[in-house]
């Protein structure tokens, strides 16, 4: 992931987007099933997902920030036996930061 953060002629608040990449791996146990139905199973499977990061940091100190994000997670479809998924989250994040 990389982020940037803007200045904004404001000593507090600064908001920042970011993005980033990876490789993921997912795997479907053997044992399966869609109502009752077992799946072939037992695989396993890597794709490229990719996340998009957007936020404010208030900045209690020059060291300590205190942070709010929203970040939004996605994968490319895998592909495990007969099934076929992928996974997405949006996620909203509240946090602290420790700056060196």
């Amino acid at each position: 992931n990389g982020v940037y953060e803007f200045d904004v002629n404001n000593r507090s608040w600064r908001p920042y987007v970011g993005g980033g990449g990876g490789l993921p791996r997912a795997e479907l146990s053997s044992d399966f099933a869609v109502g009752g139905v077992p799946v072939s199973g037992g695989s396993t499977d890597t794709r490229f997902a990719y996340q998009a990061i957007g936020g404010i940091g208030y900045y209690l100190t020059k060291h300590i920030v205190l942070d709010a994000s929203y970040r939004y997670f996605s994968t490319l479809r895998f592909k495990l036996g007969e099934v076929d998924a992928s996974y997405t989250a949006h996620n909203a994040v509240v946090g602290a930061r420790f700056r060196f």
